[in-house]
């Protein structure tokens, strides 16, 4: 996921950008498949309790308005991913998360995300 989002900041529009929001949703799919198969019916990886792999995988949902600035398109309705994107919800509303996200909104992401691909020569 990380390379995938990393080439959709730095790559100008063409083939490889492409490619890159393509291995962007492949990566969000099979990361959809494993929350369904390890939630059990509960809202985060673990089930019903926050845990690591939510806490590891949290940061990357601040840089997804900023991969669909970059890339020019909606992540949610790219993919079929119902799992994650309703454990995007409701990890975002944790109380545990929710604070950590106000320290990088996604504003602040997005002109991040626009120096880097100006350093990297990116159009």
């Amino acid at each position: 996921m990380y390379d995938a989002g990393s080439r959709i900041v730095r790559c100008p529009p063409g083939e490889q950008r492409e490619q890159a929001k393509k291995d962007l949703i492949e990566a969000l799919q099979t990361l959809d498949g494993a929350l369904r198969d390890m939630s059990k019916g509960g809202a985060y990886f673990g089930g019903s309790d926050l845990g690591y792999v939510d806490v590891a995988l949290a940061p990357f949902l601040c840089w997804f308005e900023a991969y669909e600035t970059m890339g020019e398109f909606k992540i949610w309705e790219s993919c079929d991913c119902p799992h994650l994107s309703k454990w995007a919800k409701d990890v975002l509303e944790h109380p545990s998360v929710k604070g950590a996200v106000t320290i990088a909104p996604s504003a602040k992401v997005v002109d991040f995300a626009h120096i880097l691909r100006q350093r990297y020569g990116g159009a």
